[in-house]
């Protein structure tokens, strides 16, 4: 039989890496959504035509 006290612990163990990696990735989500949306200035391209504007614009 396994010890309940280790299965308790390998259990303890499974969902606190599960917790950590659900928090990395909406960290992950939330972090693109917010700093890596392209300025509203950059769909206007398609208007202008294929004239260089310079440096993409979008944020950093």
């Amino acid at each position: 039989m396994i010890d309940l006290e280790l299965l308790r612990r390998v259990c303890f163990f499974c969902a606190l890496w599960t917790l950590q990696c659900c928090a990395s990735v909406l960290g992950a989500i939330s972090r693109d959504a917010i700093f890596l949306r392209p300025n509203p200035i950059v769909p206007y391209r398609a208007l202008i035509g294929s004239c260089d504007l310079g440096p993409d614009l979008f944020v950093a």
